[in-house]
């Protein structure tokens, strides 16, 4: 589950351009990795299958939360716009879609009124 936190994380990284931090964040999973390996092995003496995934979840932890430090600060600025402009804003896309979902209705029942005129007057040449 925390690689696919931090993987998200990072893939959002790298589409905003932040290579930087995307690179930190990969070196501050792989030193935690490699510390808490270390410590588990050296310090508790477990060499075993266990400590590895502990150090895992601790790299990918750290990576995860340093990401969501930096994206939290990218993503999500607050700003305030007055509220009509928004409400305005809001209903002319809403209106654009909407008129463009009837667009495409109406071209999906000409489109099958030409396949019936045209193969049915095909069907009937060739009787």
């Amino acid at each position: 589950l925390m690689l696919n936190f931090s993987g998200v994380s990072n893939m959002f990284l790298n589409g905003l351009e932040q290579i930087k931090h995307n690179n930190i964040a990969n070196i501050i999973q792989t030193l935690a990795l490699f510390f808490t390996l270390c410590f588990m092995i050296f310090v508790k003496g477990q060499n075993n299958a266990q400590a590895y995934y502990l150090a895992l979840l601790v790299g990918y932890s750290l990576n995860f939360i340093y990401s969501f430090v930096i994206l939290r600060k990218l993503i999500f600025p607050i700003q305030k716009s007055p509220f009509l402009q928004t409400v305005k804003e809001i209903l002319n896309y809403g209106f654009i879609v909407q008129a463009g979902n009837l667009i495409q209705l109406l071209n999906y029942r000409l489109s099958y009124y030409f396949l019936d005129y045209f193969f049915n007057h095909f069907i009937n040449c060739r009787d």
